[in-house]
């Protein structure tokens, strides 16, 4: 890449409300380091007008923006690109023009909040939540150490930053999650104590020794089995290391 700002194009089917958005949130967020531009597949024609009172009322600058075709960009005088992506489904799924400069794509689908029908309060809950997670993706993407991420290490943070958060695991879940460890690890107990108590014969030192070595055994055991089943999960992505350590389900 030149000496210049990494160059974003954000692209959604009507290119009204989630790119929009989108392209503004990375011009604040990029410091100078990152360019957005936003289009559509089939324009609106105009920027719909929650999207840009929502902006508006974040403090963020809404001068110059407008609906547009991504004709725009695949044309060979437009900026070269480093980055697209998507943010709609359809979008997504439609034969993408020619962009100059190859850049790297994703896909960062989100509900189309302009589609939602109902009361004004409805529709201003559908366009806070979307700039919420946009605001959170742009946030991780613009953090990212580019310089130092070879292009499939890259490319694998991208697509991750797309795909939905997973929802802790809930409360009764884990409970009987933790009943279930707890019961085999006293089953687990008993049982070894029984068995080194009858194989010591009255001795308690070898008894003890027996104990210790059979619980030991067992819970060696338990490792050996559930984890495999964890690593499993998590590079399905059915599962991840919670905050603390411990697995949290899709």
């Amino acid at each position: 890449m030149a000496d210049r700002p990494y160059n974003v194009l954000f692209l959604c089917t009507g290119n009204s409300a989630r790119s929009i958005i989108a392209e503004t949130l990375i011009d604040q967020y990029g410091h100078g380091k990152f360019k957005g531009f936003s289009a559509g597949s089939h324009p609106k024609g105009a920027v719909h007008p929650i999207a840009l009172e929502l902006l508006k009322r974040m403090k963020f600058p809404t001068e110059g923006l407008r609906s547009k075709s991504w004709d725009e960009f695949a044309a060979p005088h437009g900026p070269p690109l480093d980055f697209v992506f998507t943010v709609c489904d359809n979008a997504a799924g439609e034969v993408c023009p020619y962009w100059p400069g190859q850049p790297m794509t994703a896909h960062w689908g989100l509900p189309d909040p302009a589609a939602v029908e109902g009361s004004e309060t409805e529709k201003w809950v559908a366009f806070r939540s979307t700039f919420q997670a946009l605001d959170s993706r742009i946030k991780i993407f613009t953090s990212l150490p580019l310089a130092s991420l070879d292009r499939i290490k890259l490319q694998e943070q991208l697509d991750a930053i797309g795909k939905p958060p997973l929802e802790p695991m809930s409360t009764g879940r884990r409970l009987i999650a933790e009943g279930i460890g707890s019961a085999l690890l006293a089953a687990a107990v008993v049982g070894s104590g029984v068995m080194a108590e009858r194989l010591a014969g009255g001795n308690t030192a070898i008894a003890l020794l027996a104990n210790t070595g059979a619980t030991v055994a067992v819970l060696a055991t338990l490792i050996a089995l559930f984890g495999p089943v964890r690593r499993a999960l998590q590079s399905r992505g059915l599962a991840r290391p919670g905050n603390e350590g411990g697995l949290v389900l899709a």
